[in-house]
């Protein structure tokens, strides 16, 4: 029934700014393996601002979930198609067989996906295929999997659950916060900001969100990916307006082409993975994507910023970065356009110079990565 409820209001809400609205519109609903949208989309291509917040309105539940429901799978590059698995309150997480001399990785799904599906299974493989890294990825699919309403209000429940596995994690190996990197996509964005603020032994190194969801979340919702949730939080926003939220929640904040739902070379529903995709290359090559600091998209387009300072995107991203970042990429992989990308648009850079070793190296990897 409550759920029953929620749902007529929502499709109340968007049905009341649609019949307001002085223009034709339409009204999309859209569902992908890693999102979910409503929106309200105007002639003119723009969509509406606070639908979000008017929604955020109404979400008083707060989930609740057992432990049982979310367990956590270590991989490393001779696990990885046997990881080991661990859940909360286990006297002895993944039996102790890790190596906490190599840095680890907690990565977070979003909605309607799993260890294995598109976010976690790219971006664990692209750190293995690099280093020799220890891969934590959360499982939450069981309330993942449930109906988007449940999915959202659970993370909080989920977030604060990762709080307490790392704080046992630190407990038991002896690591502490400050080195560990929690990175999430859509849902998982946000449940990695709510983990943050919530562990207590210390305060994460760093936490990355992925295309942070949209729907159902705003600036000023609470529990969500912020500045607060790490010593340093970046953000890549590729669907913004869309499936993902466009606000900057970050300490620096990217968005690259705009940082919209429509990414060169795809359909206008797939801008969520398109951060996944661009983050993972980043691993491997390091300085390919460069974004340029500037207050609006408006003015990076006009060319005011190119005096501005720029900052490396992704895996490398400077921890003293701060602000909002705009930036290119190719159309089809690989879509990094490289050190010197935007210093060929005017834009100066405060970037260490790179020797020109290096600058041959990268095109070397770049035409390697082609074939």
């Amino acid at each position: 029934m409550t759920f029953i409820l929620r749902s007529i209001i929502n499709f109340l809400v968007v049905l009341v700014y649609v019949n307001s609205a002085s223009i034709n519109s339409t009204v999309n609903f859209t569902h992908e393996d890693d999102g979910w949208a409503t929106q309200v989309v105007f002639e003119n291509g723009t969509a509406l601002p606070n639908v979000n917040d008017q929604i955020a309105n109404f979400t008083s539940y707060k989930g609740s979930i057992s432990n049982a429901s979310v367990s956590f799978y270590l991989y490393t590059r001779n696990t990885l198609g046997s990881p080991s698995v661990a859940q909360l309150g286990d006297s002895s997480l993944f039996g102790g067989n890790i190596d906490v001399s190599k840095p680890v990785k907690i990565l977070i799904h979003g909605y309607y996906s799993g260890k294995d599906k598109f976010f976690a299974k790219t971006i664990r493989e692209a750190y293995l295929n690099e280093y020799h890294y220890n891969i934590i990825n959360v499982d939450w699919s069981v309330d993942a999997h449930s109906v988007y309403w449940t999915a959202r209000n659970d993370v909080p429940a989920v977030g604060i659950m990762v709080a307490q596995f790392i704080d046992q994690f630190c407990a038991q190996t002896g690591l502490r916060p400050e080195q560990l990197h929690v990175i999430g996509h859509s849902l998982g964005a946000h449940i990695a900001g709510v983990a943050g603020v919530n562990v207590k032994s210390g305060k994460l190194m760093r936490v990355t969100g992925l295309d942070p969801a949209g729907p159902m979340f705003s600036v000023k919702t609470t529990q969500r990916i912020k500045p607060e949730s790490a010593t340093f939080v970046d953000v890549i926003h590729t669907c913004g307006t869309g499936l993902g939220l466009y606000d900057a929640v970050g300490h620096v904040d990217f968005y690259p082409n705009r940082g919209k739902f429509k990414q060169p070379g795809c359909g206008y529903s797939f801008g969520t993975k398109r951060a996944i995709i661009l983050y993972a290359e980043s691993i491997s090559v390091r300085d390919g994507f460069v974004g340029v600091k500037c207050d609006s998209y408006a003015k990076y387009a006009k060319g005011d910023c190119r005096n501005s300072t720029t900052s490396i995107m992704g895996e490398s991203a400077p921890f003293n970065s701060r602000g909002r970042f705009w930036l290119r990429t190719a159309s089809s992989p690989p879509y990094g356009l490289g050190p010197y990308s935007e210093m060929r648009n005017g834009a100066s850079s405060s970037m260490t110079p790179v020797s020109f070793l290096a600058v041959v190296i990268w095109i070397v990897h770049i035409v390697s990565l082609s074939y």
